[in-house]
């Protein structure tokens, strides 16, 4: 027998869910609006070179492209053609598409505890002054490749995105043509770069992005039998053209 929760997840609606997930990004693109206006170049990367050279890295605008682009997805996006209905076609995707905001919501609660106690925090998190040199435009490209990548996925599946395994219209154009799951490569590339270059060397943020890595793999490979089990042969045919990982 299925959960209380599970049930409830089932029982609720469709705009629901649309009117949540819009809700979320747009409330949080709000926010960044100020940044913009007003203090623009504090929310982006930075290097300062020998000589005084400083080289800004705005990728926080291809961020805010993917939070609109998905914003814009929930609201018009197609009906599924089945809900998702157990366990790990909900939790596994939820938890791994939220797993790289974890750190800053860590942050966040030292925050309200105390600065002090969120100074230390941060110097343990990131490299000060972003390390050397070839740390920081290493870490920069694949940030900057990667989010990119995700910006064309998102933009390519727009009314057939969902968080959760489920399916829509099987989309086979733009970087799907390659990869099946473009959106997941551009974020092991972008995370790479930040918790890889832009972070401490620390075993705690090598085995963070490896925990993410392998949350994303798992959740492809439940995506994939949900896909399959809708589009069937369509499906199977395709992914033989493509590319990813197993």
């Amino acid at each position: 027998s299925r959960s209380w929760a599970l049930r409830l997840w089932l029982a609720t609606p469709d705009w629901a869910f649309r009117v949540l997930g819009a809700g979320v990004f747009l409330a949080y693109l709000t926010t960044r609006l100020w940044d913009y206006r007003e203090g623009f170049w504090q929310s982006v990367a930075w290097y300062r070179f020998r000589g005084g050279f400083t080289l800004y890295v705005p990728y926080r605008v291809l961020v805010d492209i993917t939070y609109l682009l998905i914003a814009v997805a929930f609201i018009f996006r197609f009906k599924p053609r089945t809900r998702a209905a157990r366990a790990r076609e909900i939790v596994l995707p939820i938890i791994a598409a939220f797993w790289p905001f974890l750190p800053f919501l860590v942050e966040t609660a030292w925050l309200a505890a105390s600065g002090a106690t969120v100074e230390r925090y941060r110097g343990f998190m990131f490299r000060p002054r972003a390390g050397a040199p070839w740390q920081f435009l290493t870490g920069s490209l694949l940030v900057v490749l990667g989010i990119a990548l995700e910006v064309w996925g998102y933009a390519t599946l727009l009314r057939s995105l969902s968080i959760v395994a489920e399916a829509r219209r099987l989309k086979v154009t733009g970087p799907y043509r390659l990869v099946r799951h473009p959106i997941y490569f551009g974020q092991f590339l972008a995370q790479s770069g930040i918790w890889l270059f832009y972070a401490n060397t620390h075993a705690v943020w090598i085995l963070f992005y490896a925990c993410f890595v392998t949350l994303q793999l798992w959740r492809a490979r439940v995506e994939e039998e949900v896909l399959e089990r809708s589009f069937g042969e369509q499906y199977v045919s395709w992914k033989r053209k493509t590319f990813w990982f197993g």
